[in-house]
């Protein structure tokens, strides 16, 4: 994708994930693969109403290494291993939404969820805990996508929600809110 166009796909996505509640203040984060090497990324820590284009972080996903103004996301770390594991992923969202962060803390086994909701969302798990930012976080989402999930929950983190452009990774991240919401409520 046009680096131009992904930082402005970006830009858009948080103030997306602020208006539908997905995200709080500026917890969470998104990027976008640019190419085989290289993605872009939300910086850390600024607030998603006031982010601009020149804002957003330019990473190389095999060495980590980033361009920019400010540090790239905490949470770089499980980006780049979904893009790692998934060649058809191009867009990835770590989300702080209500009621899959809630089943994410509570654990799931019998998730009430249809046929198309799952072929929608994918294979869905729940990574071991880790502190945020840590190699620990990091090598749980991994394991888990490695296993097929492109969607994990984080045990006491949010989530994760790996998608092919950034109108699927969306319709993924409000699909699996009202599932989850479903589920708490009965």
């Amino acid at each position: 994708m046009e680096e131009s166009k992904a930082r402005r796909l970006l830009v858009d996505t948080g103030k997306q994930l602020l208006k539908t509640a997905l995200v709080a203040r500026t917890w969470g984060n998104i990027s976008c693969r640019l190419d085989s090497e290289t993605i872009v990324i939300t910086p850390s820590g600024l607030d998603y109403m006031k982010t601009r284009e020149e804002d957003i972080v330019k990473m190389n996903i095999a060495t980590g290494e980033w361009q920019g103004i400010h540090k790239p996301s905490g949470e770089r770390g499980v980006h780049i291993a979904a893009y790692q594991v998934f060649s058809d992923v191009n867009f990835v969202i770590h989300t702080h939404q209500t009621y899959a962060s809630a089943l994410g803390l509570a654990g799931f086994d019998n998730l009430d969820i249809t046929e198309e909701e799952k072929e929608t969302l994918g294979c869905i798990m729940l990574a071991e805990y880790g502190l945020p930012g840590t190699k620990k976080l990091t090598n749980a989402v991994k394991e888990a996508l490695l296993a097929g999930a492109k969607v994990v929950l984080m045990k006491n983190h949010g989530v994760l929600i790996c998608g092919s452009d950034q109108e699927e990774t969306m319709r993924k991240a409000i699909l699996l809110e009202d599932i989850c919401k479903r589920n708490i409520k009965g």
